[in-house]
């Protein structure tokens, strides 16, 4: 069965929920690829979507990275959008339904002032009040529910080969992934662990997580990653060892504001690379 069948006929348990899934054959293939070519490619994350999408989204992704300087004072939701179209050559949709269940509307005004933010992070800032976030689709931004986003979920497998902890040829898995969830998932539960809708899948054949979240919580694993990655290099270290008992210190080391430390450390932790790899949606 091909992934892009799989990931809509196939569903895995995941404690009292079910979700829909790529199948285990599909995800632990792409992880096995992923582990083969992470360290060449430099990818922090793969999927299977067909390559012309997954060209929009590095479009979008880019421009969405921009720092933006605004200051709104009680200008309509539609009318930021359509400021983001024109200044940033960004399309846009408002997902109106969505919009105006969560109790919010095209109307609804937004008075917020941000200086040299990623318009992406800007954005979720913006719309976080009004119970709203934004989905991306073929290039587009769909702003719409907290609820609609949770049943859109994003899988990407992720090679960790270098975050993970070896012992006897068997991966242990459990370090990073405690760290993952303890640092990402907010401010909305994220994990089903908490109450939300996001899982973690180890493959140890490719040294991979497969992990099944919203796009938001992918984001922040995206910037936990690079920061935990930075880290490493900064050090000379193949491998960054950290344990399970460790693991609120690393997060606190890696998630603290930047005034709280010292320049080196700050560069090491918080210096940026884009994401790379395709989306495999469900």
């Amino acid at each position: 069965m091909c992934v892009f069948s799989a990931r809509y006929l196939n569903r895995l348990d995941v404690g009292q929920k079910k979700f829909p899934y790529p199948c285990r054959v599909c995800l632990l293939t792409l992880a096995i690829i992923a582990a083969g070519t992470a360290a060449v490619s430099g990818q922090i994350y793969f999927d299977a979507e067909p390559p012309e999408e997954f060209a929009m989204l590095k479009v979008l992704q880019a421009r969405m990275a921009r720092p933006v300087n605004w200051d709104f004072h009680d200008v309509s939701l539609d009318d930021v959008m359509q400021w983001v179209e024109s200044t940033h050559g960004i399309q846009s949709l408002l997902d109106r339904q969505s919009i105006e269940t969560a109790g919010a509307s095209s109307d609804t005004p937004v008075t917020m002032t941000l200086s040299g933010v990623p318009l992406a992070k800007a954005l979720r800032l913006m719309l976080r009040p009004h119970g709203l976030t934004y989905i991306a689709r073929n290039g587009v931004v769909i702003v719409t529910s907290n609820e609609v986003a949770e049943a859109n979920l994003v899988t990407r497998v992720y090679p960790v080969k270098d975050l993970a902890q070896v012992s006897r040829s068997r991966q242990d898995f459990g370090a990073i992934v405690d760290l993952i969830k303890k640092c990402t998932g907010t401010p909305r539960p994220g994990w089903v662990d908490d109450g939300g809708v996001g899982t973690v899948e180890p493959f140890p054949a490719g040294i991979c997580l497969g992990i099944n979240a919203t796009e938001e919580v992918h984001e922040q694993i995206v910037g936990l990653l690079t920061a935990l990655r930075n880290s490493r290099e900064a050090q000379g270290l193949q491998v960054l060892h950290f344990s399970r008992e460790t693991v609120p210190r690393v997060a606190y080391e890696t998630t603290r504001p930047n005034a709280q430390r010292s320049s080196s450390r700050a560069n090491s932790l918080t210096s940026a690379r884009a994401p790379s790899g395709h989306l495999m949606r469900r």
